[in-house]
């Protein structure tokens, strides 16, 4: 707008334009963008009279024209497959196989391939290994038990329960008992 003087003429230009440099009667756009971005945090658009504010594609604009990370695995586990683990990244995910699987891009469903754990020293186990979709268990053989931590067998004394199925003298073995008769009796077969 432009106000008549005596003998002169004072423009001003409404925010966002500024005074042509060649004829200062007329007001350009002036590009906010180019000083400090536009005190946008990523992306600054220049509009006739202003600008706009937006973000990268994985975040989201705030009140403060900051733009503040989406974290994509909040919903519907970011698009990953059931078997793999969502992985929020500054602006994007990760798709990362689930413990006990590996990346298999032969896998179309998933992704992913079980790891037989079993097949790499017996998976930790101390006498059998049973292989599951992403994990495994260890249990033992007859005349034995697992102990606490899942891994290891110890020995089941069958001689505390019942004297070990034995008429007199029972003695422990490693995983089953031996029945033995006193000096001067025999043990029947049968």
């Amino acid at each position: 707008t432009c106000t008549n003087l005596p003998g002169s003429v004072q423009c001003r230009c409404s925010p966002g334009y500024l005074a042509d440099h060649e004829d200062e009667s007329l007001c350009v756009d002036s590009d906010e963008c180019s000083d400090k971005n536009g005190g946008c945090d990523q992306v600054c658009t220049n509009l006739p009279g202003g600008h706009e504010c937006s973000c990268l594609p994985g975040y989201r604009l705030t009140l403060s024209s900051t733009c503040q990370d989406t974290d994509e695995c909040l919903t519907d586990n970011g698009g990953c497959s059931q078997a793999q683990l969502c992985v929020n990244t500054p602006g994007s995910r990760l798709c990362q196989c689930r413990p006990g699987l590996v990346a298999d891009p032969r896998n179309t469903d998933t992704g992913c391939a079980d790891v037989n754990e079993c097949d790499q020293s017996n998976g930790g186990c101390d006498q059998l290994c049973h292989n599951k979709e992403g994990s495994h268990t260890c249990s033992c053989n007859n005349g034995f038990h697992l102990l606490p931590d899942m891994r290891t067998c110890g020995d089941i004394n069958e001689c505390t329960k019942d004297n070990g199925g034995c008429s007199h003298i029972c003695e422990n073995t490693a995983g089953g008992q031996e029945c033995y008769c006193p000096p001067g009796w025999t043990l029947e077969q049968g």
